[in-house]
């Protein structure tokens, strides 16, 4: 073989090097490097314009994009999960009951995605039970101008809680 005549590597040596050398981005064109072989190293380059690959069906390429989109979803629904995880994780932490909406809005996320997650939340064993959070009455830390009905005072009274404390701005 060419490497026990000119490389005497390793096999194992030389099957790293070729894996690397097949996932790297090379910026030479074919023909350079047809040259380069030709002229400095004497190897016959025609392996390189060899075309070995034979052409999917379209069944396989449905099959192969099918796979390839449910490994995808699958991925961001990881991901969509642990970002709420962690929200939760922030806000008990911090003291403040972790509500659907609350989690929503530190996560960045919508409601609507919050409740479509809503029971592996709630059974994640990394995370406190909700029932053992206490949450001090917000009418006792709501200012006296303004009612708890009024849902404008507890928007500014959630937005400054989660700037103190978490150190997360509301998004608007």
């Amino acid at each position: 073989t060419l490497n026990d005549e000119l490389i005497k590597l390793p096999q194992d040596q030389l099957i790293k090097y070729l894996s690397t050398a097949r996932k790297t981005h090379y910026k030479y064109r074919k023909d350079s490097i047809a040259d380069y072989l030709e002229r400095l190293l004497g190897i016959d380059s025609r392996f390189l314009f060899e075309n070995n690959k034979t052409p999917l069906s379209p069944e396989e390429i449905k099959q192969s994009q099918s796979k390839a989109a449910q490994n995808t979803a699958q991925t961001r629904r990881k991901q969509t999960l642990n970002q709420l995880l962690e929200a939760v994780k922030k806000l008990v932490e911090a003291g403040l009951k972790a509500t659907q909406v609350t989690i929503a809005e530190l996560a960045g996320k919508s409601v609507r995605t919050v409740k479509r997650y809503w029971s592996e939340i709630t059974q994640d064993k990394g995370v406190i039970s909700f029932t053992s959070i206490y949450s001090p009455p917000l009418r006792k830390v709501a200012p006296s101008c303004c009612s708890f009905d009024n849902s404008w005072c507890f928007r500014v009274l959630c937005r400054y809680l989660l700037l103190r404390i978490v150190g997360v701005r509301w998004a608007e």
